[in-house]
């Protein structure tokens, strides 16, 4: 039961509102909501593991990858970056709350080369961010490590 409410992204309060439970009697009068404990810890945490296996097997047939990267601020003006790894398909795999740490280009470098290393650098191509100069720094000094990728800063 999990899956539709994931991929549907169900509110998970739904079990508990009236409507939301009539509906479900009505489309399928057998049928039980979960509980919202249940969605938001087990079910949801069964879920996202199914997804991990699949992005993971993935990325290991994969023999080649971009890496796509971009910094920005949450809702509650936290600083993250999120990485994207193009196999053609886009696969979120990861994100990284900077907390205090300053965004230089060493600290970008070694984030990015996190990512990389996890998944194999030489199965990279090339890494993609924003036109950010401390992202560009970054990548620069990761294509001096790893000579064969290129960097690519979006013009959107």
């Amino acid at each position: 039961m999990n899956q539709p409410y994931m991929q549907a992204a169900l509110h998970f309060q739904l079990s508990k509102i009236t409507n939301g439970k009539r509906f479900f009697k009505k489309l399928r009068p057998s049928f039980v909501l979960p509980t919202r404990y249940l969605l938001a810890n087990r079910l949801l945490n069964d879920e996202y593991d199914r997804v991990q296996v699949q992005v993971e097997e993935k990325l290991r047939q994969s023999e080649s990858l971009s890496l796509q990267c971009d910094g920005w601020s949450n809702l509650r003006n936290e600083s993250v970056i999120n990485f994207i790894i193009i196999t053609p398909d886009p696969l979120f795999v990861k994100t990284v709350l900077t907390k205090t740490e300053r965004h230089t280009g060493d600290y970008l470098e070694s984030i990015i080369t996190d990512v990389l290393e996890a998944y194999g650098p030489e199965k990279f191509m090339a890494i993609v961010t924003d036109n950010a100069s401390n992202l560009k720094n970054g990548t620069k000094q990761c294509t001096a490590k790893y000579p064969h990728l290129i960097s690519y800063g979006s013009y959107l």
